[in-house]
């Protein structure tokens, strides 16, 4: 969370950032994600879908949407989880979340992960959830980390992830 901050705190003033957690692999569109957010400003929008089962929602931030994709609670990692709704670590925050989350840090809410502060913000404002199709690996594991190198690596490079090298 401080990392976000800092991060935040480095963009134009009055920018919206596009918030992406790097152990995220996903093939669905940020572009669908964005349109969907622009709807909804100034409100916060978070990527959800369904975790497979309920032991794995407990490795995420579970969340309750209404009927208008609205937030209505989210829990960072519970231990029983109300659902298998869980928020991605992909956050479309306009510039008027840059201060909520200065308030978080500063209030001493846990940084340890950006599911806290959704914790936070949801029963702060609105907060909506862009329900994501496609695949999603949260490679936080080795395993994890094994299943998608072997789902995406190259046929003609067996020993990269990808062809381009970057």
């Amino acid at each position: 969370v401080r990392d976000l901050l800092l991060g935040l705190d480095r963009i134009e003033q009055g920018s919206d950032a596009l918030v992406l957690g790097t152990d995220n692999v996903f093939t669905w569109s940020l572009a669908d994600l964005v349109a969907f957010a622009a709807t909804r400003r100034p409100a916060a929008t978070v990527a959800i879908r369904e975790a497979p089962s309920r032991e794995a929602a407990k490795r995420c931030a579970v969340v309750e949407i209404d009927g208008q994709a609205r937030l209505m609670r989210c829990r960072e990692k519970p231990s029983a989880p109300t659902s298998q709704t869980v928020a991605v670590c992909v956050y479309y925050f306009p510039a008027s979340v840059h201060h909520r989350l200065r308030e978080f840090v500063n209030a001493g809410g846990n940084v340890d992960a950006p599911g806290y502060f959704l914790e936070w913000l949801v029963n702060q404002e609105s907060v909506y959830g862009f329900l994501t199709d496609g695949e999603w690996f949260d490679v936080g594991s080795l395993e994890t980390y094994y299943q998608v190198r072997s789902r995406y690596r190259s046929p003609a490079s067996p020993g990269r992830i990808c062809q381009t090298e970057i």
